[in-house]
Order: C-alpha cells, then sequence, then structure tokens
C-alpha cells in the first residue's frame, strides 16, 4: 500500500527526470526521500508531496530539489516579503534555476517577492491567486515565464507603472504608451487592453 510508505529510495533512479502532479499526494507517513547521486530531475508536478510528513515537517520554509524550489511553505503563515538572497536559507536557494508549478500557493499575505539570481524558469500559477502580490524581482537569468504564472494577482492588475511594482510603460508602433507587466528581463503581459486590438 502506497500509502503506508514511509522511506522513498529513489537512489537508483538516475534516469528519473520527473515526477508527477500528485504523485505522493497524501502518503502521509512519507517522511525520507533519498534522491539519487546523479540527480537528473528537471520537473516536480504540482501537489507531488501534499500531506506528506516530508512536506509537512520539511525543517525550513523553502523546499529544494535538485535546482527546482518545488514549495515554498511559510510555515507561519504571514509572511508578506520574500527575498531568497538574503534569507537564512540564501545559500541553498543560489541553486534554484525554476520556480515549480505552484510553489508559493499557499502563501496567501505575500506582496513582495525577490527571487535569486540563477532562476531560469517561473512554472504555471507558481503565484497563482496571491491577490496582494504587486512586485517580483528576478535576475538576468530569467528566460521564461508561465501566461498562468501570476492569474489572479495584483501584479497583473495594477495600471500604473511605479518603483514598487512590476508595471512599465513600452511604445507601441504608433509611438504610444502601453502598460504592460515585466519580471526580470521577461514581459510577461500587456495589460492595455486597446494596445492588443
Amino acid at each position: 500500500n502506497v500509502r503506508s510508505l514511509g522511506k522513498l529510495d529513489l537512489s537508483e533512479a538516475s534516469h528519473l527526470t520527473s515526477i508527477g502532479s500528485e504523485a505522493f499526494i497524501n502518503c502521509s507517513n512519507l517522511y525520507e526521500i533519498v534522491w539519487p547521486q546523479d540527480n537528473n530531475i528537471e520537473n516536480i508536478g504540482k501537489k507531488a508531496f501534499k500531506n506528506t510528513s516530508f512536506e509537512n515537517d520539511y525543517p525550513t520554509d523553502f523546499i529544494v530539489i535538485n535546482d527546482i524550489l518545488y514549495k515554498f511553505l511559510d510555515k507561519e503563515g504571514n509572511a508578506r516579503e520574500v527575498d531568497m538572497t538574503t534569507c537564512a536559507e540564501s545559500e541553498e536557494l543560489l541553486s534554484v534555476k525554476k520556480v515549480a508549478d505552484n510553489a508559493f500557493a499557499d502563501a496567501l499575505l505575500l506582496e513582495k517577492v525577490t527571487l535569486s539570481e540563477n532562476v531560469e524558469v517561473i512554472g504555471a500559477n507558481a503565484f497563482a491567486n496571491l491577490e496582494v502580490l504587486n512586485q517580483v524581482n528576478a535576475g538576468d537569468k530569467l528566460y521564461k515565464v508561465s501566461a498562468t504564472a501570476f492569474t489572479g494577482t495584483k501584479l497583473i492588475k495594477e495600471t500604473t507603472p511605479s518603483a514598487d511594482n512590476n508595471t512599465v510603460y513600452l511604445k507601441d508602433n504608433s509611438g504610444n504608451d502601453v502598460v504592460a507587466v515585466k519580471v526580470g528581463n521577461v514581459l510577461v503581459k500587456v495589460l492595455d487592453e486597446d494596445a492588443i486590438d
């Protein structure tokens, strides 16, 4: 019975590249995972370890697997700002290249996030429905942001560019100002509906 699984030994799974969504969901006894020595995991699906001892009892706020930030736990439930470059776990977070799907899903009070400089990819719904999130800072290595990464956030609803958010003015073909959201070097969304008609 997979629900009674306590320790998951993947040490021989050197070709493992992905862990599917909800793969071990509700395996409440799962407390330890031994990762492959040559860890080639590139993708971890949403809720892969939800309701497991591994996730629930994780010793820090950030679960990092290989170079993927799988989950920000917000153990105290009141985080308003997260800075991956200065927090207690910052050394481990420097290796993060991908923010997984739904990684910040439960941090409902987050207003501002600073990602580590090596983040290249932000996955689907990584920050979705964090209604008060209005600023995300990223380094120059960011090249891919899922179209749904910021769905339901203040970040993509804010229409006045300022130093406190990610909205910027761009010029359209006629030289008119167009409001858009930019994270790192990635244009996430054009907010001016008239500009895309």
